[in-house]
């Protein structure tokens, strides 16, 4: 690559003074810059492209480089044009919300003589040994940190989802503070008991600090055995996820609102836990018209703390928070022919881009929560359920259009439309089909379409 720089209009006689900054940047699905936009932009229109960030350690003073790239098809992602991001650090907003992922390195900065005090870890039952650990970018910044840790039982702990702040009154568990060029490190052996860790981080010196902190929490199930199938947030109940297995990966289809309050959907999938915390990439999943693509946009913790209730830590597109979540209805089963049928789970036409749909099917109710694709290739999500009659014998139910606000939002009144007609017919608790009718979304768009489907997830058991 040859670079010419080239003076059009000089001003001064003498030759004018030019500043080259290049830098090579590559694709990372872990780059603390995420950039969202359509999966389908027709010729000529303006489209918007979001830019969210997290994990930033730069102090201010600092530039971070980056690059967008526009394509116009999958096979050439950056054929319209390739657009730079310089991210100048200019300040340090007050501390947010701040869970710690096991095993995950995150990045924060601190100003001069301040304190971060949302930062906390959950430790579940079984849990034999937890570790933090903080370090500054250079050997001084290292020496002049300073961590304590703080516990507060479960039950205390969730009662300001989804923030979460260290409350006054607490113990102390115990302290470290940097040295010899390193940053503290803390270690709990021995079993310690189930709660909310706190991790009160402080710089003590008058210069700002780019910190990586980061978490390791070790211990077994503890004879958990989590529920699979539909979970809600336990304190909003327009909102949730099926949490189920496909052999030994296990994966979240988290259902939820934009910052507009518009139905969307992300993924997630790992292999299965072996202690009672699973931790997943959260997907942002686009469509071209033709197939699927996913993007990294956010990082989920599960931390169950008993069969039936499991704390949910997310960042996503630069957001976060913490919420509990309890299973939506026991996986009872309908009965069929005589017998009890499971068909609970994710079914779909084994097919990538088309979606597919989270069936919960008992003896009085059901409904089918499909995951899809608007015109322009944006994820959303429909519910088909009738509310006055949905008994398990009934094959046909309205498609409804929610309307609410995303994890983190204030409340607003929600809204449900009724925008087609859904009907499915199972063959057996593996196989069947259905048809939609629907029109919904901007723009609008008009869906009449019959699939055949099969259970793409592993079988739940009936309760």
């Amino acid at each position: 690559y040859w670079i010419v720089v080239q003076n059009w209009s000089g001003v001064t006689p003498a030759g004018d003074q030019v500043t080259l900054l290049s830098a090579g940047i590559a694709s990372s699905d872990q780059s603390p810059i995420m950039v969202t936009g359509p999966g389908i932009a027709p010729a000529n229109e303006t489209i918007g492209v979001k830019v969210n960030w997290r994990n930033v350690s730069a102090i201010p003073g600092d530039q971070l480089l980056a690059a967008v790239g526009i394509g116009s098809t999958r096979t050439q992602p950056n054929n319209v044009g390739v657009i730079p991001i310089r991210f100048n650090r200019s300040a340090i907003v007050a501390p947010q919300t701040f869970p710690l992922f096991n095993g995950a390195s995150q990045g924060l900065a601190l100003a001069g003589n301040s304190a971060h005090e949302r930062i906390f870890v959950d430790v579940p039952p079984g849990t034999t040994s937890l570790n933090v650990q903080a370090t500054g970018a250079t050997g001084t910044q290292s020496n002049s940190l300073r961590m304590e840790i703080y516990r507060q039982d479960f039950a205390q702990a969730l009662a300001n989802q989804p923030f979460a702040s260290l409350p006054g009154g607490l113990a102390l568990v115990t302290s470290a503070s940097g040295g010899s060029n390193l940053g503290p490190s803390i270690s709990l052996a021995n079993n310690p008991p189930p709660g909310r860790y706190f991790v009160r981080l402080a710089n003590v010196s008058a210069n700002a600090a780019a910190v990586t902190i980061n978490t390791n929490v070790q211990g077994g199930k503890a004879g958990l055995n989590p529920f699979k199938g539909l979970w809600r947030f336990e304190r909003y109940n327009y909102q949730g996820g099926e949490y189920n297995s496909i052999g030994s990966f296990h994966y979240v289809l988290w259902y939820s609102y934009d910052e507009l309050g518009l139905p969307t959907f992300y993924n997630g999938s790992a292999p299965a836990p072996t202690s009672n915390i699973w931790i997943t990439d959260l997907l942002r999943y686009t469509n071209d018209g033709t197939q699927q693509q996913s993007q990294v946009v956010g990082k989920l913790s599960m931390t169950f703390i008993g069969n039936n209730e499991v704390i949910y830590s997310y960042s996503l597109l630069g957001i976060v928070g913490s919420d509990t979540m309890v299973p939506l209805s026991p996986n009872t089963c309908p009965t069929i022919s005589g017998s009890k049928k499971s068909y609970h789970g994710t079914w779909g036409k084994q097919v990538v881009g088309l979606g597919g749909a989270t069936v919960s099917m008992f003896d009085n109710s059901q409904s089918h929560i499909h995951y899809l694709f608007d015109g322009r290739g944006n994820p959303k999500f429909l519910l088909a359920a009738d509310a006055t009659n949905s008994m398990s014998n009934m094959t046909s139910m309205p498609i409804l259009h929610y309307k609410a606000y995303c994890a983190t939002c204030p409340e607003v009144p929600v809204e449900i439309t009724e925008v087609g007609t859904y009907t499915r017919n199972f063959s057996n608790e593996s196989s069947g089909g259905w048809t939609m009718n629907y029109q919904a979304f901007t723009p609008t768009q008009t869906i009449n379409r019959s699939d055949s489907i099969v259970k793409i997830s592993d079988s739940i058991q009936c309760n």
